[in-house]
């Protein structure tokens, strides 16, 4: 599937007023992406996977892993987004991150609060 078939939507920064495209939604392998994040940063020590351990960095990795899957462009750019996002102030950031929680169903916080 390419973006060109994919809904989307433009959002606004409140700060630097940057215009931001956002997938509207998902595919599995990108929720996937997502997901593999928190199972890559977690160590389970029983057979009934009832102890384990979670490694510090993990919520960085999923929101790392939100942002690189949902956003598609910042003012046009689709180059190293990733790195434009934690660029910016830290209330665009926060924005650019919540919209991309809405659009991952919430995956990294409430994966990370059940834990």
């Amino acid at each position: 599937m390419n973006n060109e078939t994919r809904e989307t939507k433009i959002i606004e920064t409140p700060k630097g007023k940057l215009k931001v495209e956002l997938k509207k939604w998902l595919t599995g392998g990108e929720k996937r992406n997502i997901t593999n994040g928190l199972l890559a940063n977690t160590t389970f020590n029983s057979a009934n996977l009832k102890e384990f351990d979670l490694k510090g960095d993990m919520l960085s990795k999923i929101q790392d892993a939100s942002i690189e899957n949902v956003v598609i462009s910042i003012d046009g750019k689709t180059e190293d987004i990733l790195k434009m996002v934690l660029d910016l102030r830290s209330e665009d950031y926060e924005f650019i991150l919540n919209e991309c929680t809405i659009v991952t169903g919430g995956t990294a916080d409430e994966e990370i609060k059940k834990k």
